[in-house]
């Protein structure tokens, strides 16, 4: 196991960590976090920071999309929102200029945060849209998660009950594997067992 590191304030090093859906990156972000001591932040569990009531962002996402979206308890229930987003591209970016500002700087507030403390050597930002929400001007390195086609079906039908039809949406929206990998600094292979993600986790933080 990696020992945390204690490094000086600006030696931290910012990596983004990107891959389609099903490549496992959440496996790969879990570790980093439990046997690395990095830091990790996930982008999509922020977004839901912006649906929460008393946000600005969630007065213009109920504007947006009416109270329909809403829970009895007066919160957002995101399946709708994600069901009325999913074949709206018009939709999609408007709900998406409300949330990434948030993101984003919460992001670069939490960076600025860890970064003062000085207790760790990598802060990881794991995004299935990284690239495409411009996270690089923030990263000192991209790393994506590669992982064979078969292998991400097989895992979205496994853990998420997904049909092949769903799979091909979802895939044909989301950045090509070889345009993704254009912009990665390191790839990193998700193919088998989680002792092989570790051997290469060895290699690649340096």
């Amino acid at each position: 196991m990696r020992e945390r590191i204690g490094m000086k304030q600006n030696k931290m090093k910012v990596i983004g960590l990107a891959g389609g859906v099903g490549t496992g990156k959440s496996t790969v972000a879990t570790l980093l976090e439990k046997e690395y001591a990095a830091f990790v932040i996930m982008a999509d569990k922020i977004g839901h920071l912006a649906m929460e009531p008393g946000t600005d962002t969630y007065e213009k996402i109920v504007v947006l999309f009416g109270q329909e979206v809403l829970n009895e308890d007066k919160t957002v229930d995101r399946k709708k929102v994600s069901d009325l987003v999913f074949s709206n591209p018009v939709l999609l970016q408007q709900l998406n200029q409300i949330i990434h500002p948030f993101v984003e700087q919460f992001i670069k507030n939490e960076i600025e945060r860890i970064r003062k403390a000085g207790k760790y050597s990598y802060f990881f930002i794991e995004s299935a849209i990284l690239i495409e929400t411009g996270y690089q001007s923030v990263c000192d390195e991209i790393w994506v998660v590669q992982t064979e086609e078969l292998i991400r079906r097989k895992r979205l039908k496994q853990s998420r009950g997904y049909s092949d039809e769903k799979i091909d949406e979802i895939m044909a929206k989301q950045m090509g594997e070889k345009e993704l990998c254009s912009y990665a600094d390191k790839i990193l292979i998700n193919n088998g067992s989680i002792e092989e993600i570790k051997e290469q986790l060895e290699n690649l933080l340096v």
